[in-house]
């Protein structure tokens, strides 16, 4: 099973982020720099579909984080948490010289920013992985009676499953940041002087909260979605016990 696990990581993890380095940014780049293009609707929707593509990593690695180590334990999830921890310096690493390459330059000054960014997922992963590991426990050690059954869920939300419990720790530990600082930034440009700048601004917030609740649904359904596989496979005898 954890074969196939960090199989399944590395092709989300890698894949993808290698998708939208090396073909979102550099066409949405190439079209900024176009005067034709400029001006259309073409960047701000591969600037959308570059964003998207970066949540859906994000979301995706942290269920089968979670499934790993609710289902197998932490130990035996080792080689996920090392892929994705590989999975996370790659993106930005890759980022950060293909940026140097456009410009033709060493950019040095994005080193801070690229570190900032791995620090914060890998703060945001280890979070996630220490939660899961903690719910799992706690929940192995009740008694038959009291103990919940992670499969199958038997609501969208319930903070009883270890497992649910743990997606919806990863989404308020990406959406609170986000809001707090978001509410920092407003304080320091000041209250909105016009209706409209209010209106955007109740916007922005509402964005994040929706984006939190994709994010919770999404993980939830990664989370299903490879049960759902892998149950089909122990029938048939087919899944490896590593």
């Amino acid at each position: 099973m954890i074969k196939r696990l960090t199989v399944l990581l590395s092709i989300v993890a890698f894949g993808l982020a290698s998708l939208n380095s090396f073909v979102i940014l550099p066409i949405n780049y190439n079209i900024i720099n176009n005067i034709v293009y400029n001006l259309t609707v073409l960047p701000l929707v591969l600037q959308f579909l570059s964003s998207v593509t970066e949540l859906i990593v994000f979301w995706c690695a942290l269920a089968i984080l979670i499934y790993g180590i609710s289902v197998m334990g932490l130990r035996k999830s080792r080689p996920l948490i090392v892929t994705y921890g590989l999975a996370i310096v790659y993106k930005h690493l890759i980022n950060f010289v293909l940026d140097c390459f456009r410009f033709g330059a060493l950019q040095l000054s994005l080193l801070s920013s690229v570190s900032f960014n791995v620090i914060m997922e890998v703060l945001i992963a280890t979070v996630v992985i220490v939660l899961s590991h903690k719910f799992a426990k706690e929940n192995s050690r009740l008694g038959d009676r009291q103990r919940v059954h992670l499969f199958p869920f038997r609501k969208i939300l319930d903070t009883d499953n270890p497992i649910q419990r743990a997606a919806l720790a990863a989404t308020l530990t990406i959406t609170i940041p986000r809001i707090v600082s978001r509410i920092i930034f407003d304080i320091a440009v000041g209250f909105p002087t016009s209706i409209p700048d209010l209106l955007w601004m109740i916007v922005y917030y509402l964005l994040d909260i929706v984006t939190g609740v994709v994010g919770y649904l999404v993980m939830v359904y990664v989370i299903m979605s490879i049960e759902q596989k892998h149950r089909k496979l122990r029938e048939f005898g087919e899944l490896d016990k590593v």
